[in-house]
């Protein structure tokens, strides 16, 4: 491989990678709030003194910095809208003046830096692949957090969940400030980092979604900015200026996207019908153990009137469990059901409350579920194991 260029800014970066994860995991909250922002403070400080600001020149116009803003409030109102569904929470970032000065401080600051040194290092190997791939490496490695990632090593399944709603986001996120940069719209991943930190440091609420739709949510809007300046540029060049294959780029990405979002969303139970895993054999030969069911979410009234011999999903300590319903009858006046395992010799000892029903069966896909019920056998072993 090449020698990068500016090798001095990248011994910088690698200095203070190593900051990061002692201090990180050593005192986390020192670290945050003084140690780190003054370390770029310190670092934008000499990059004006050199009179690098030359570095953020770009060519982003006052066009697309209006698309960037109607793109992050369509973020804003599928982020917000989900709290909707799921609920809200209160902002874990304090609303006090001096507070929100502060949380200005410890996030703008280290963005400002660490894009200042993205542009500088990127615009100097642009030219170098096996460069660029270093530099991706080390620029989502500082971008970690070492605290929370330490706090997640005895927790399998705390660590599966942080690599796919943090690092994953990380890494495809720089990989679209490189590509941006790449194709000269240097100022870009500035001012899309400042613009969504902004969001989340002023806003006092913020929507109550779990871990895979929040990495789910972040991966999308990433694919979608990636999408709509691939095709810019792809209009911009005169060697891609044929229609067919400009066109075909663009139903083919809008497709994929329009894929991917119905997908996540028909996974997290937007739409009437959703899919659950199938852990056990309890109902074979109806289904086995690793196949998805597919069932259909139910109105109240109908949830009062399910016919025996139907097979319904339902929560029970915890656990979603496929069996079917074998009696119903009123308990306090309230509807309950008895259920059966179709592989199973007695009765469930438990009555179903309709307040439990998710649904009934609809069909299932074989096999399909395998990698949820390894996961879950991987997870629940190792939860034993630490008892």
């Amino acid at each position: 491989m090449n020698n990068i260029k500016e090798t001095k800014w990248l011994f910088v970066l690698i200095s203070y990678l190593f900051i990061t994860i002692v201090l990180n995991i050593y005192n986390a909250t020192l670290f945050v709030n003084i140690i780190n922002p003054l370390i770029w403070l310190l670092i934008i400080f000499y990059l004006i003194k050199s009179k690098k600001i030359s570095y953020f020149k770009t060519n982003l116009n006052n066009r697309n910095f209006l698309y960037i803003v109607i793109m992050l409030i369509l973020f804003i109102f599928i982020y917000y809208y989900m709290g909707l569904k799921f609920g809200f929470t209160i902002s874990p970032y304090s609303h006090d003046f001096l507070d929100v000065l502060k949380n200005l401080i410890v996030t703008i600051v280290p963005i400002i830096g660490i894009e200042w040194l993205r542009n500088i290092l990127i615009v100097k190997n642009k030219n170098n692949r096996k460069n660029l791939i270093v530099l991706l490496i080390i620029f989502v490695l500082i971008q970690i957090d070492y605290n929370v990632l330490n706090n997640s090593l005895s927790n399998h399944e705390e660590l599966f969940k942080y690599i796919c709603s943090n690092v994953f986001p990380i890494i495809a996120g720089n990989i679209l400030y490189i590509y941006l940069i790449v194709n000269n719209v240097y100022i870009l991943p500035l001012i899309l980092r400042i613009l969504v930190k902004l969001i989340f440091i002023l806003t006092p609420i913020i929507p109550s979604i779990n871990w895979f739709l929040q990495g789910s949510i972040e991966l999308i809007t990433i694919g979608f900015v990636y999408v709509f300046f691939k095709c810019k540029f792809i209009k911009s060049q005169k060697k891609f200026q044929r229609k067919k294959e400009k066109m075909c780029f663009k139903v083919n990405s809008i497709f994929m996207l329009s894929l991917g979002v119905a997908l996540i969303s028909f996974m997290l139970g937007a739409f009437k019908y959703e899919p659950i895993a199938i852990l056990s054999n309890s109902m074979v030969p109806t289904m086995s153990r690793g196949d998805v069911v597919i069932f259909k979410k139910l109105s109240e009234e109908e949830l009062s009137n399910i016919p025996i011999g139907t097979i319904i999903i339902y929560k029970s300590d915890g656990k979603n469990i496929s069996h079917r319903v074998v009696k119903r009858y009123k308990s306090n006046n309230k509807i309950v059901y008895i259920t059966k395992g179709d592989n199973n010799i007695t009765y469930d000892i438990k009555e179903v409350n309709i307040k439990d029903i998710l649904g009934v069966y609809v069909f299932h896909i074989k096999f399909v579920g395998f990698p949820t019920v390894w996961l879950n056998e991987y997870f629940n072993k190792i939860l034993i194991g630490t008892n």
